[in-house]
């Protein structure tokens, strides 16, 4: 006895296997479609400033204009937020490459600027830039100062 379904064209007997077989195709196929389209929702992160650096070197010159880059094994990191926001186990007020004093501010792409809020009040802001793959801060100092680091997460 041959079914009918409503909608469906009937079963013939040359053709039954590839009825079902279609069937039975159309759940993993749906499945695999709606995995695809979670994952295209899942949101991206375009900032290549969000996550942990390391401090590898920092600038000090004493005013004669021919201050280098040293090495620094301080330990201090910094870690950028996705919500704007900006952590280090270290100061963000001035040069110092020590782990220790933690401070958080806030941070703009934008302006290439963090605004510590540890700092107290007339503190002006750390300016920083991407060159390649290190970070660069640039203190507020009389003479040229700045420390590099290189993204660890």
């Amino acid at each position: 006895m041959m079914e009918y379904w409503p909608g469906r064209p009937a079963a013939k007997p040359g053709n039954f296997m590839l009825t079902l077989t279609s069937t039975n195709m159309k759940n993993p196929i749906f499945i695999l479609i709606l995995c695809l389209s979670m994952l295209s929702c899942q949101e991206k992160n375009n900032n290549p400033l969000i996550g942990t650096w390391q401090l590898t070197e920092q600038l000090i010159d004493i005013g004669d204009g021919k201050g280098t880059f040293v090495q620094s094994e301080g330990g201090k990191t910094i870690e950028f937020r996705k919500d704007g926001t900006v952590v280090s186990n270290g100061s963000l007020c001035g040069m110092g490459g020590e782990a220790g004093q933690s401070s958080t501010g806030k941070y703009s792409v934008e302006t290439g600027e963090i605004i510590s809020g540890n700092c107290g009040p007339g503190a002006l802001p750390v300016k920083f830039q991407l060159k390649g793959e290190e970070l660069i801060l640039n203190y507020p100092c009389i003479e040229a100062c700045g420390e590099k680091y290189r993204k660890v997460r």
